[in-house]
């Protein structure tokens, strides 16, 4: 039986991976990195901010293939697309800065 309730993170992060057959002009998340990508995020946010409520989740395709990896924040609903690992701290920085810095010393 279907149940309703509140969803239980407080930020949600879908990686696109999935995967196309090499023959697809319009290439796959997958082909471009998108599974380390996914992988290092979990990794980021798990050591700089283990107890926030934050879901790091694979997705199928988000329908922008062309334009992969795709990564969709919620909140704020923002879209980040052709991510590199490179790009991981802007993104989580941007999706929840007070986990994603190291804490000021001085503050």
């Amino acid at each position: 039986m279907m149940r309703a309730g509140a969803v239980p993170y407080d930020v949600l992060i879908l990686v696109c991976t999935n995967h196309r057959d090499e023959t697809d002009p319009r290439g796959s998340c997958e082909a471009r990195g998108s599974k380390a990508l996914q992988e290092e995020m979990k990794r980021r946010v798990k050591a700089l901010a283990p107890a926030a409520r934050v879901r790091v989740s694979q997705s199928g395709c988000l329908g922008l293939c062309v334009e992969g990896p795709n990564v969709f924040v919620f909140p704020p609903g923002r879209g980040y697309f052709g991510v590199r690992l490179e790009d991981v701290d802007t993104i989580l920085d941007e999706a929840f800065g007070r986990f994603a810095r190291p804490p000021d010393p001085l503050a």
